[in-house]
């Protein structure tokens, strides 16, 4: 049987009041007594029911038809600017909320920087908001940590961005989508294939990119061996010197300035013509790609809030010790009326 505040307060000699405000860090409660209370629940393995205490928090105030979970989506962006770009891109955030409607969950949007934010003071917020859970989407750049009380919460990130602590996670498979991609082009007839990112784009995927690209040259020998073009800052001076080096006929990428480079100082000049493969598909309405890699975005929100809504269930929040990752298929799709 789970361990209840009726327990701990037998075990303390106090009321049950004292110690649920003890428990709340209640200023009516002195320290000591906060303390001792604090460390007797975690030597009892205490572990409360949000959804409970949100309910009664509901019922105190007289809203309890209205009780719904919630949910924070920790958002990136630092101005309204790129708000859109940040919160719609791709659907994730639409398709995550309409999920948690549909689970029973009320999924808002909380940026973590914007105007002044920090993210330990965003979590001390979402707190008192009684938010159960929180969803950390792709961030801008690779990051080793948040300043966040990851320990109050069930938590569930999406991709590689955020590298500590190890969340459950849920990602796109980048080593399907890459193999997908090499095996249209090489199906094209496309024996120089050349792979173009920015170290950042490979890092934030974990360079299962970069690795599933060198497995396929290494276990298809037809596949010339072209170097990577992986530069911290890609320029176009430097493309240009790499393909006039290494001449592929084919090339994926994840910039769209690649094929503006291409059509003005390339392929005017003479050689057959390059195919390019783009690894983002929000770029699938370019008419001179072959193809884009596609991840399923909406699959993987709703499997995001799939997993966070099966912690809350649990009970399981903070940092998992076996922190589980899935992987959502990815495969190449070619542009409509590709020849």
């Amino acid at each position: 049987m789970p361990i209840t505040i009726k327990d701990i307060a037998e075990k303390a000699g106090v009321s049950r009041m004292t110690v649920s405000r003890a428990l709340r860090n209640h200023p009516d409660i002195n320290e000591v007594t906060r303390d001792r209370i604090q460390r007797l629940a975690e030597e009892m393995n205490y572990r409360p029911n949000p959804l409970i205490s949100i309910w009664m928090s509901s019922v105190a105030i007289g809203k309890q038809t209205a009780f719904r979970p919630g949910i924070a989506w920790l958002s990136s962006y630092s101005d309204l600017q790129s708000r859109q770009n940040t919160l719609f891109r791709s659907g994730l955030f639409d398709a995550a909320k309409r999920r948690a409607d549909h689970l029973g969950f009320s999924l808002e949007d909380h940026p973590l920087f914007y105007s002044g934010m920090e993210p330990r003071r965003l979590g001390r917020i979402l707190q008192t908001r009684a938010c159960v859970g929180v969803i950390l989407p792709p961030l801008p750049t690779l990051s080793e940590g948040l300043d966040f009380d990851w320990k109050q919460f069930s938590a569930v990130a999406v991709g590689w961005s955020l590298r500590f602590p190890d969340l459950h996670r849920v990602t796109v498979n980048h080593s399907m989508g890459m193999t997908s991609a090499m095996e249209n082009l090489t199906l094209l007839g496309r024996k120089r294939i050349g792979l173009v990112l920015k170290r950042l784009s490979d890092d934030r995927t974990n360079h299962f990119w970069s690795n599933a690209y060198l497995g396929f040259c290494w276990h298809n020998s037809e596949i010339k061996n072209i170097p990577i073009h992986m530069p911290i800052k890609l320029e176009r001076r430097d493309f240009l010197e790499w393909f006039r080096a290494h001449r592929p006929d084919a090339i994926i990428g994840a910039d769209p300035e690649l094929i503006d480079w291409y059509e003005k100082d390339v392929h005017r000049r003479s050689g057959p013509r390059c195919v390019f493969t783009h690894l983002h598909e929000e770029f699938a309405d370019d008419p001179r790609i072959f193809g884009v890699v596609t991840g399923e975005p909406e699959q993987l929100s709703t499997t995001a809030v799939n997993i966070l809504a099966a912690q809350i269930e649990r009970n399981e929040r903070g940092v998992p010790q076996y922190p589980c990752v899935t992987m959502i298929p990815c495969k190449f799709r070619p542009r409509k009326n590709t020849s």
